[in-house]
């Protein structure tokens, strides 16, 4: 009797989930929204709605309290990190289909240029931690395999439409793969009739999108007017800080992010030479979590890596030269599949040239669409000195492997190297019922006090109006015999604040405070006795800026 065989993409799916799984992180100051994503998962309720990512909190913290029951010892956020696992994993499962069945690769080339997806630290990492982009790539690829179907039908289109709204609702800048679809519609009006499938996929969208975000502002959030809800389902994409205008340093800032979605990195600040440049920008970037986690890498190491590096970069140009000057063939061999993967590549690049070009982040997507164009069309455009194509696979693969494991993810690993971890540790067995915790600057260092102490923390206030709640806060602390733990330093900013607040308390109780700790970082704790517990808050000088 014949067992029938596994699908070969399972197979990939399961081979990524054992590496991500292996490489799940403890440093949540790499990608700096992890923990504030991760307490939010922890406390459920009005905090699992976000406007930008509606599904992920809600289905990472379906998948945490079904995970827990089955591996109760197990820390929460390497469960929450698991569903990112399998998100990327299900990527991986794609990408081998990519490989295997639109550039027809046989089994072996395809794993190993599959590999190469997956040792992009973008890609890597991505899939082994606490963050909201690996669910939505998977349904974003899975839109864009089926949408590079060379038999695209009715059936595919459907599939395409539905894919795609789920990838909305996981990240709302998918939205962008809208472009996508109606120009390969159109390029394929004479197979399928543009305008019933334009007013079907727009009508889809509506329902299913709009539907979910109406039933999500209007009703849950509360947002339960029209200039309310558009307010919140915009949300901070109105900041002026996050579009950046085309510019001198647009180039800069665009090869920044789209090289460090492949290379983590981090060695480079154990450069010979380079360290010392670095240690000077450290304030000025608040670059202090990055050198803290690579101050184990040592300068030789760190040499060799750059040196891979290098040679990475080398065979990387070579493919993309070749790839150029043999457009036309390409093209024309593969005719369903170049199109789409290179229009939704410039969609995608052009709109991350103006919205935080330096973040890695959304680079990952473009990353996986360059690797599926060089190495899936490598049977055309082959590599110099008789090289196999197996092999320049393979070499790709092991260097990106090497430089990203040894130079990035092995020291994300260590919940020690994390640079706001080390400003936490102090308090975590200190912290007492009833204490409060009041930072200077609270950008993320806040989500860690939260995390790793359960304490009651808060900010100094940043305007006047907030000021009475912030006394209320710490009065009432100290009222129940509380203490008022106070972290003065600016955390990893390059603007100086205004200090006149936290001056102001530590003026008011001058022989009620200790020092816990000097610097990295300071820690001050004022335990007023019975009778100055209950003193009105001290006024600050001026008020804060």
């Amino acid at each position: 009797m014949k067992h029938p065989k596994l699908p070969e993409q399972l197979l990939m799916f399961a081979g990524s989930l054992i590496v991500f799984l292996l490489s799940l992180a403890a440093n949540f100051s790499g990608p700096h929204d992890s923990i504030n994503y991760l307490n939010g998962i922890m406390k459920g309720g009005e905090y699992l709605s976000h406007p930008h990512h509606l599904l992920y909190h809600y289905s990472a913290w379906y998948w945490l309290h079904f995970t827990q029951a089955i591996f109760p010892g197990v820390k929460d956020y390497y469960l929450v990190e698991s569903f990112t696992a399998v998100c990327g994993s299900i990527s991986m499962a794609i990408v081998y289909s990519f490989f295997r069945w639109r550039f027809n690769w046989k089994v072996l080339p395809s794993i190993v240029f599959s590999s190469v997806i997956a040792f992009s630290y973008g890609m890597w990492f991505y899939s082994s931690n606490i963050e909201v982009y690996a669910p939505a790539m998977a349904l974003l690829l899975g839109s864009l395999y089926f949408l590079c179907s060379p038999s695209f039908t009715k059936k595919d289109f459907w599939k395409v439409v539905i894919l795609h709204c789920l990838a909305v609702l996981y990240h709302q800048l998918h939205i962008l793969f809208a472009v996508v679809i109606i120009y390969i519609l159109w390029t394929r009006r004479k197979k399928l009739a543009l305008a019933p499938s334009l007013v079907q996929y727009l009508l889809t969208g509506m329902v299913i999108v709009g539907g979910a975000y109406y039933l999500m502002g209007w009703i849950v959030a509360g947002q339960d007017s029209m200039d309310k809800w558009i307010g919140w389902m915009q949300g901070y994409t109105t900041h002026h800080d996050y579009w950046q205008a085309p510019g001198i340093k647009t180039p800069f800032l665009v090869f920044t992010g789209f090289t460090h979605a492949f290379i983590g990195g981090h060695f480079v600040f154990k450069l010979p030479g380079v360290d010392s440049y670095f240690e000077k920008l450290k304030t000025v970037h608040s670059l202090h979590d990055e050198m803290f986690l690579a101050r184990h890498i040592s300068s030789g190491t760190a040499i060799f890596l750059s040196v891979l590096t290098l040679l990475l970069a080398v065979m990387m140009l070579i493919l993309i030269v070749r790839f150029i000057k043999k457009y036309k063939t390409i093209r024309s061999t593969w005719p369903s599949v170049i199109t789409p993967l290179v229009f939704c590549g410039g969609v995608y690049s052009a709109f991350f040239c103006v919205w935080m070009p330096e973040i890695l982040e959304f680079w990952i997507f473009q990353t996986v669409l360059l690797w599926l164009l060089l190495l899936g069309t490598l049977s055309i455009t082959g590599f110099p000195f008789r090289m196999r194509n197996i092999v320049v696979g393979l070499t790709i693969s092991i260097t990106l492997f090497i430089i990203n494991f040894f130079g990035s993810v092995r020291w994300l690993q260590d919940l020690g190297h994390d640079w706001y971890y080390l400003k936490v540790q102090p308090l975590k067995n200190v912290v007492q019922e009833n204490d409060v915790i009041l930072l200077q600057q609270g950008w993320i260092l806040k989500d860690f006090l939260e995390y790793f102490t359960h304490a009651n923390v808060t900010e100094v206030p940043y305007k006047p109006e907030l000021r009475p709640e912030v006394d209320s806060t710490i009065t009432s602390s100290l009222q129940k015999g509380g203490r008022l733990i106070i972290y003065p330093d600016v955390n990893s900013m390059t603007t100086q604040p205004e200090t006149s607040y936290v001056d102001s308390l530590l003026a008011a109780w001058p022989h009620s405070r200790y020092l816990l700790k000097a610097s990295d970082p300071e820690i001050v704790i004022i335990k007023p006795g019975p009778d100055s517990a209950s003193q009105k808050m001290p006024a600050t000088p001026q008020n804060p800026q």
